[in-house]
């Protein structure tokens, strides 16, 4: 089947008490093991993480969102990955980038664009026949 789901799936680890934390790798290792048993995979970013609320948070940038799909669909490379993550990415500076968050969002776009799987043509045969028509 031709499927994807993308979305903010929150993999910024959770801390738990009694010492039972996850952390965000751990996350994202379960998401592609559940992936790979359904003949899907999570897809690659040029970006490492797509929500920030700007240098001066006590929170870290985080690698939220994602998109996962059917392993056999392609997808158009954005500088060697499937997906772009744009705004505040795409900023040069912590000042430029602080800038577009205040102006537009902390969340971020991630953009993909999945390449038409082009199907064989459908098998045909041919019929011939022992008799001849005159």
């Amino acid at each position: 089947a031709n499927y994807l789901f993308m979305g903010d799936l929150n993999t910024m680890g959770m801390k738990y008490p009694f010492d039972r934390n996850i952390v965000a790798a751990t996350e994202l290792r379960k998401l592609d093991r559940e992936a790979r048993y359904r003949k899907m995979r999570r897809l690659s970013k040029d970006a490492p993480a797509s929500w920030s609320n700007g240098s001066g948070s006590s929170f870290p940038p985080s690698n939220l969102d994602h998109v996962v799909a059917s392993e056999h669909l392609q997808f158009r490379q954005f500088n060697g990955s499937d997906v772009t993550v744009l705004g505040w990415p795409k900023q040069k500076t912590v000042a430029a980038q602080d800038r577009w968050i205040a102006e537009f969002s902390q969340f971020q776009t991630v953009f993909d664009e999945c390449v038409p799987v082009v199907e064989p043509p459908a098998y045909q045969t041919f019929w011939t026949s022992k008799y001849s028509i005159p």
